[in-house]
């Protein structure tokens, strides 16, 4: 039993061995087969194979450079993106804080310009009414104050 132990032992090892070339001679030297395979159908000589190789590189090596150039830029944009972003949102609470402001001296002068008109409806209106008890009311037609008895709004005569 001892000897069949020591026999799979040395079979495993072998395979193992077999694995381990395989992994670091067959494998590199497959994938240089296949270059220089593909290196033949193109017609190149070593030289110019090595040529365009070191070309390629250092294109490689001017679009990283593009790109993290590009990168850079873009963070830049980015971050003047939400400056600008936080500066709106700042621009239209205080647009809206303005409109609101508005808004409420548009209704103050409304309130205040009924008033005036009033009080010029009740200072005219009561004084025709001496002459004219019929008067009880007035209009405003073409920005001018008209005392009847059926106008819009009543008159307030105090006397």
């Amino acid at each position: 039993m001892e000897k069949d132990t020591r026999t799979w032992i040395i079979a495993l090892l072998v395979i193992f061995i077999i694995l381990l070339v395989g992994a670091f001679v067959i494998k590199p030297a497959t994938t240089g087969y296949a270059v220089f395979r593909e290196m033949s159908k193109s017609n190149l000589s070593m030289e110019d194979y090595e040529k365009g190789l070191e070309e390629s590189k250092r294109e490689i090596s001017i679009l990283n450079a593009n790109l993290s150039a590009c990168n850079s830029y873009n963070e830049a944009l980015l971050s003047d993106v939400k400056n600008i972003s936080k500066r709106f949102a700042v621009c239209n609470e205080e647009l809206d804080t303005c409109e609101n402001k508005l808004v409420k001296q548009k209704e103050d002068m409304e309130e205040y310009y009924n008033e005036i008109i009033q009080n010029v409806a009740d200072s005219i209106c009561c004084k025709e009414r001496v002459d004219d008890s019929s008067i009880d009311s007035y209009s405003v037609k073409g920005g001018k104050i008209v005392c009847s008895s059926d106008g819009d709004k009543k008159i307030n005569c105090v006397f």
